[in-house]
């Protein structure tokens, strides 16, 4: 009767020990979901170089108004967007404040279904031209993104004049 006693006894620590273990390990991999989530990158991003060259594009606004490469004035502040993506999520806010304080043209676009882009598509039409697209569209390949979210600035000669994850990489206004 001592060994069976001693055997349950040892059978319900190694249990114990168990549990304590798997909720260690879950509990690592809910900081590593986290972690992973809030990076805003799904794989090694790359970024275009500023100064390269825009590819040529037609797309349509919310409002059904074409846009093309030509149509970009120099100065176009371009803000990629990509609804359920955190960072997105978390700069929408401030980047419609500094598209409403900027005087400079801004053209949003938004990476996903018509149905996806509805709340992000909304948020951004009172400060910006909004372009609602699917993954690889034609204005995200013009342009060659592919991170969420990306903020361009538009060169006087089509060209990317500057790049960045956050829409404050953006050179300010210069005000003679």
């Amino acid at each position: 009767m001592t060994y069976l006693t001693a055997a349950v006894v040892f059978v319900g620590l190694l249990c114990l020990l168990n549990l304590v273990l798997v909720l260690g390990v879950v509990k690592r991999l809910r900081q590593h979901s986290e972690l992973l989530a809030g990076s805003g990158h799904q794989a090694p991003a790359t970024m275009p170089e500023p100064g390269g060259a825009i590819g040529d594009f037609l797309a349509h606004t919310t409002g059904g108004a074409a846009v093309d490469r030509a149509r970009l004035a120099g100065g176009t502040i371009v803000g990629f967007f990509s609804p359920g993506c955190a960072p997105c999520e978390r700069k929408l806010p401030g980047f419609i404040r500094f598209a409403a304080a900027d005087a400079r043209p801004v053209l949003a676009v938004v990476v996903a279904s018509a149905e996806e882009a509805g709340p992000t598509a909304e948020a951004l039409s009172a400060t910006a031209t909004v372009v609602v697209e699917g993954l690889d569209g034609p204005v995200a390949r013009a342009f060659g993104v592919d991170a969420f979210p990306t903020f361009c600035l538009v060169g006087d000669d089509h060209t990317i004049a500057a790049i960045g994850l956050d829409y404050r990489d953006l050179p300010a206004v210069v005000t003679a």
